[in-house]
């Protein structure tokens, strides 16, 4: 499927030479990441007392189902190649391809899912034995931590990890973005005691 901008809506038209959508089938990408890397770091302050932890997660070389503007775009026909006059030649053929030619592809709606997430920051803090003694223990461990920090990503859905299907008995080969909720930031506050 391309896109060019010099005419309103095609089909099969060339003359009108806005979308084409090819007559056979060709393989886009993967539907499981290709790439993995898993970045930890660590950092120790102020004779080992205080800990600052950080783990990057990169995921690439594949493609995501944004099933939820597939329906955006067939249902409700409120999706953002449509109703956005800013929309990217790109997602103006999405829509298109979809809904106003005879294939109905789905072609535009597998989107790039590489990502990189800032999966968690953590702060420790050893205090003194006098503080732990006070709190009647050998050691004592003050930990902060945040989970689902950032994430930087091409794809247009709201997360490419969403898969509705995850849980499901269904079976299908593509994971699925379908009207699900990205992971949550969340922070944590943790006393550890050491008796």
């Amino acid at each position: 499927m391309t896109a060019t901008g010099c005419g309103p809506y095609s089909s099969d038209d060339t003359a009108a030479c806005e979308v084409f959508v090819g007559d056979s089938a060709v393989f886009r990408g993967y539907t499981q990441p290709r790439h993995l890397v898993t970045l930890t770091n660590g950092f120790d302050l102020i004779n080992r007392r205080l800990r600052l932890q950080a783990l990057l997660d990169y995921r690439g070389g594949y493609k995501a189902y944004n099933n939820t503007e597939r329906i955006r775009c067939a249902s409700r026909q409120n999706c953002n190649g449509m109703m956005n006059p800013s929309a990217s030649l790109e997602e103006q053929a999405m829509a298109v391809a979809h809904l106003n030619h005879p294939a109905k592809t789905l072609d535009g709606f597998m989107q790039d899912g590489t990502f990189l997430k800032l999966r968690e920051v953590s702060m420790r803090y050893a205090l003194s034995p006098s503080m732990a003694s006070k709190l009647r223990a050998r050691s004592a461990d003050i930990v902060v931590t945040g989970r689902n920090l950032a994430s930087w990503t091409k794809y247009r859905g709201l997360d490419p990890e969403n898969d509705y299907l995850v849980t499901s008995t269904t079976t299908r080969d593509v994971p699925s973005d379908f009207q699900t909720a990205g992971p949550a930031s969340y922070y944590i506050l943790r006393m550890s005691l050491g008796f």
